[in-house]
C-alpha cells in the first residue's frame, strides 16, 4: 500500500466510500469534511465497529479533520483542527441596506436551556414588542444528538415558564444568499439581510454556555457572520467569551455595552444582567450610529483575518488523492478564501 486517500461526506452527509475497504487499499486515510465539531477516537471506533479500521485508526493512519472539538473531547492524535474554517463559513454577498424597525434580533435554531431562559427574561422584561425573536426548538440529529441529550439534563429542577411559546416567529428566511458558500444548509444557514437590515443589533446565543474558561474560543458561524455583514451584536454564551474576542483582535462594543456581566460564574447572572441593559438603553440615532461605526471597524477586521488566513497543508497536497466529494470540500473553501477578497 502506497496511496494517501482523502474521503469527503456527501449531499446526505455519508461517507463518499467504504471507510474500511479504504483501510486494506491505502496506507492513510484522511476524513475532510470540517465538521463543526470533531468525535473522540473511542466514538470514531464503536461507530464503525469493524477490527481492520480499529488497528488503522489505533496505529495513527487515520485523520479526522474538524473544525475543532467538542468542548467535551480531548485532543487525540487522529485530531486535525481548522478553527478557522468557521470564520469561512460565516461569508456570504454583504447587504447592508439599514431600515430600522426593531431594537435587536435574536434568531435560534437548536434547543438549549440558555436559550430558553434567556427567551423567558426577555418576555418578562416587556422586551418581545422591541425584537424580532425566532427559536426552532429543533433537535440536530437523533439519538447521536448530543446538544439535545445536554439540555434535557439542563432543564431538569429548572423554573422555566415559556410564556412566549405560541407568541414567537419559528425562523427568519434567508433570502438570498450564495449557495456555493453554505456548506451546510441546516446547520450553517446564511443570514436573514432583511431582518437583519430592520434591527439595531443581535444578540447572539452560542451553542455553549457552561465549559471552563479555556473552552470559550468555540464561535460559530452566528458570530462570524455578524462581523463579515457589519452587524452590531451582543454574545449569550460562555464566561469571558467577549474578552476572547478582544484578545481574538475585534471591537468591543463598549461605549454602548457593559462588558462586566461577562465575568459572572453562571448563565442566569450573565443573561439577567444582559436583559437589564437592553431594557434600559434607549433606541436612538446616536446610539445606532455609535454600534454601526464600531461593526464596520470590526468588519475589516475579520475580512484582513480571511484575507491573511493559513490554510491546513493537506489541502495543498499532491500526495493525497482527493475523492470527489473531498475534492469539492476543497475546492468551495479556496473559494470562500479568494471570495472575501473583492472586499479587502
Amino acid at each position: 500500500m502506497t496511496d494517501k486517500v482523502v474521503v469527503g461526506l456527501d449531499q446526505n452527509q455519508e461517507l463518499e466510500a467504504d471507510i474500511v475497504k479504504l483501510c486494506y487499499t491505502n496506507n492513510e486515510v484522511n476524513v475532510l469534511n470540517y465538521m463543526e465539531e470533531g468525535y473522540s477516537k473511542d466514538d470514531i471506533i464503536e461507530l464503525v465497529d469493524n477490527d481492520t479500521f480499529t488497528d488503522f485508526v489505533e496505529n495513527y493512519t487515520f485523520k479526522l479533520h474538524c473544525t475543532h472539538l467538542d468542548p467535551y473531547t480531548d485532543k487525540e492524535d487522529i485530531h486535525e483542527e481548522f478553527p478557522g474554517y468557521m470564520m469561512l463559513t460565516g461569508i456570504q454577498p454583504l447587504k447592508y441596506e439599514k431600515n430600522i424597525e426593531k431594537f435587536f434580533c435574536c434568531q435560534n435554531l437548536s434547543l438549549g436551556y440558555h436559550r430558553d431562559y434567556l427567551l423567558d427574561k426577555l418576555w418578562d422584561a416587556d422586551l418581545f414588542k422591541d425584537g424580532y425573536i425566532s427559536y426552532w426548538q429543533a433537535k440536530q440529529g437523533d439519538d447521536d444528538d448530543n446538544l439535545y441529550a445536554k439540555y434535557l439534563n439542563d432543564i431538569k429542577n429548572k423554573t422555566l415558564h415559556r410564556k412566549w411559546q405560541d407568541q414567537i416567529y419559528k425562523w427568519f428566511d434567508y433570502e438570498e444568499y450564495e449557495d456555493r458558500l453554505v456548506y451546510d444548509y441546516w446547520d450553517n444557514p446564511p443570514p436573514p439581510h432583511k431582518t437583519w437590515n430592520a434591527t439595531v443589533f443581535n444578540i447572539v446565543t452560542e451553542s455553549y454556555f457552561d465549559v471552563p474558561t479555556h473552552n470559550t474560543k468555540y464561535l460559530s458561524e452566528k458570530t462570524y457572520s455578524c462581523l463579515f455583514q457589519a452587524q452590531p451584536f451582543v454574545l449569550v454564551g460562555c464566561q469571558h467569551q467577549h474578552k476572547y474576542l478582544q484578545d481574538a483582535g475585534f471591537l468591543l462594543y463598549d461605549d454602548v455595552f457593559d462588558y462586566s456581566f461577562d465575568a459572572l460564574p453562571t448563565i442566569e447572572q450573565r443573561i439577567d444582567a444582559l436583559v437589564d441593559q437592553i431594557k434600559n438603553l434607549n433606541n436612538t440615532w446616536a446610539l445606532q450610529k455609535r454600534l454601526e461605526e464600531r461593526a464596520f471597524k470590526n468588519q475589516e477586521i475579520i475580512f484582513k483575518k480571511i484575507q491573511n488566513m493559513e490554510l491546513p497543508d493537506i489541502l495543498f497536497s499532491n500526495e493525497h488523492r482527493f475523492l470527489p466529494y473531498a475534492k469539492k470540500h476543497r475546492d468551495d473553501i479556496f473559494y470562500a478564501k479568494t471570495f472575501v477578497d473583492k472586499y479587502v
